[in-house]
């Protein structure tokens, strides 16, 4: 079971301001990325699931329910930036997902998602029990369980 990734990344001279420093919603997408890699990392369909069931295959997607990030040091373009993502908490119907993001291994930006596993159209739509294939590949990092324990 799997419960982390590591990516590095280089700041792309698109995803900065004026300034030359990271515009702020480039975590997101960063976090958006991390999230189908560590997906992909376990060959599982990532958070883009075909929900209108024209594979057949799928009947689920994922609806994002929180989405924060913490900003706690200026990244520019061409920094090299380590991303370490993880599952704090995996609930019946949803995922949680903390984000590091290092620079030359100190901590510039800390973000968070909370993923919930859904199904259905418009009024429909609702949340569901995470499917048995996804639960049984994915865990709660150790860390973050004896952190619940306390």
């Amino acid at each position: 079971m799997a419960y982390e990734i590591r990516h590095t990344r280089r700041v792309q001279f698109h995803e900065t301001d004026a300034a030359g420093i990271i515009f702020f919603a480039n975590y997101f997408k960063w976090m958006d990325e991390m999230e189908g890699e560590f997906f992909r990392s376990l060959n599982l369909p990532g958070p883009l699931v075909d929900h209108w069931g024209a594979t057949g295959k799928y009947n689920y997607d994922w609806t994002v329910v929180k989405a924060t990030c913490e900003y706690k040091k200026i990244v520019v373009f061409d920094d090299v930036i380590e991303t370490h993502v993880w599952v704090k908490r995996k609930g019946t119907k949803s995922l949680t997902f903390t984000f590091s993001f290092s620079k030359n291994g100190e901590e510039v930006a800390r973000g968070e998602k909370i993923d919930c596993c859904t199904s259905g159209l418009g009024d429909a739509h609702k949340g569901i029990p995470l499917p048995d294939y996804i639960a049984q590949r994915i865990e709660q990092a150790p860390w973050e369980t004896a952190e619940a324990g306390r």
